[in-house]
């Protein structure tokens, strides 16, 4: 698969949740992510509950890994940051399971480099329902998963 950088749309099948998914502490200044209540830049602060979804999808152009956080990730899984810290480690990851693997997910991401996106937009389509294989060993998929705005990257 080539690099995939800039701006993408991409639609795809959902075959798994990567170890980066699930509950976790922001720093409230930078945002950046906070052990033990430290943030590597702000030192010792109150840190803020987050959620982040990171997802392994199967689309036209190969398996990309998809990360959103924040409110477009509570959105997307129905589950809220306070919600989701307290389960267990274990009770999310069947809960984001259960959510989105085995379903198709369309999204609008950008990327810094290779397979790697990060979702703007991101919506389940056919909630509730498996993907249904279209006899395209890799799942029915958008037409527009090409690059776009190969250019800068607009926030």
């Amino acid at each position: 698969m080539q690099p995939i950088i800039g701006n993408v749309k991409i639609m795809g099948e959902v075959v798994s949740l990567t170890s980066r998914a699930g509950a976790f502490f922001r720093c409230p200044e930078c945002r950046r992510t906070v052990k033990n209540g430290v943030c590597m830049v702000h030192g010792e602060v109150e840190p803020t509950k987050d959620l982040r979804i990171g997802l392994r999808i199967i689309t036209r152009l190969g398996e990309v890994v998809l990360e959103f956080s924040g409110e477009k990730a509570q959105k997307t899984a129905g589950i809220t940051a306070e919600a989701a810290h307290s389960l267990s480690a274990q009770e999310l990851s069947n809960y984001l399971e259960k959510k989105f693997v085995g379903k198709k997910l369309k999204a609008e991401c950008f990327s810094l480099k290779d397979k790697y996106l990060y979702a703007r937009e991101a919506e389940l389509l056919g909630e509730g329902e498996k993907n249904v294989q279209t006899g395209d060993s890799q799942g029915a998929v958008d037409k527009e998963a090409v690059p776009q705005n190969q250019g800068g990257l607009k926030q």
